[in-house]
């Protein structure tokens, strides 16, 4: 499961906390770099997305537009692309998250958008009920 948390203006620090019922679970933090390009007066930036990866996107990646929250595909998809690059903030590792609450804080190191990952491909045999809560601060 991957959740997307985007910089937002009015803060400068993401926080997050997670923890789960019987089981530990895989987690790792990443974070998206966009570079967009300049799009025309009145047309809204584009950008692709990438997972688990940092290496840049390809001219045959899909292209996305987006909102705050939400993707969707750009009605043109001749729009010039930019380029996507992921970081990885935090390796995925296995967290004793049934344990202890399993919390953490990064500072912003720019615009583009977290990428929580919680990985349970070790374990598909086990289903996990997962509780989290990430925010920003200053």
């Amino acid at each position: 499961m991957q959740i997307r948390v985007p910089v937002v203006p009015s803060g400068n620090c993401i926080v997050w906390e997670f923890a789960t019922d019987n089981y530990d679970i895989g987690f790792g933090l990443f974070f998206e770099w966009v570079k967009p390009s300049s799009p025309a007066p009145g047309e809204k930036a584009s950008w692709k997305i990438m997972e688990g990866s940092s290496q840049p996107l390809d001219a045959s990646s899909q292209t996305y537009s987006s909102s705050f929250f939400q993707t969707a595909p750009p009605p043109d998809q001749s729009q010039t692309p930019c380029k996507v690059f992921v970081e990885e903030v935090i390796p995925i590792y296995r967290r004793s998250s049934n344990t202890e609450v399993y919390c953490g804080s990064h500072a912003y190191p720019g615009n583009g958008t977290y990428l929580l990952k919680f990985d349970n491909t070790y374990s598909l045999w086990r289903s996990k009920m997962l509780y989290y809560r990430v925010y920003s601060t200053k």
